[in-house]
């Protein structure tokens, strides 16, 4: 498979800033298709996960008792980032968001590893 790699979603926002994940078996397929450009390294905890992918700012989050998703595309929002940030209740989540923004603009050659689907990996067979 050749970049960009296809990122399952269950909503995209209007404005393309924010999408959702809320089916596990999206969150497990998404993860399998992070790992083809990067380790991924997935341990089932309740701790959120804040990491880079591509242009994305991707968080792992529980949802009622189950994994979720979020990924924010934010490359050209610094100032709605900080916002974002501070809205975590945990200064080490704040912390991990702003180095996970700042490696993001600082590697513009990831920007097109990966492309946000809405819908699931069946419908496009």
């Amino acid at each position: 498979m050749i970049a960009p790699f296809p990122l399952y979603v269950d909503e995209i926002s209007p404005d393309k800033l924010k999408a959702t994940v809320s089916n596990g078996s999206k969150v497990f397929h998404n993860l399998k298709m992070m790992a083809l450009d990067m380790p991924v390294s997935f341990m089932p905890s309740k701790e959120t996960v804040i990491m880079p992918v591509g242009k994305f700012i991707c968080m792992l989050v529980w949802n009622n008792g189950n994994r979720g998703m979020v990924f924010l595309d934010l490359k050209n929002n610094g100032k709605l980032a900080e916002k974002m940030a501070e809205k975590l209740n945990h200064i080490e989540l704040q912390d991990s968001f702003m180095q996970v923004y700042t490696e993001i603009i600082s590697h513009p050659e990831n920007h097109k590893k990966f492309r946000l689907v809405l819908g699931n990996a069946e419908d496009l067979r």
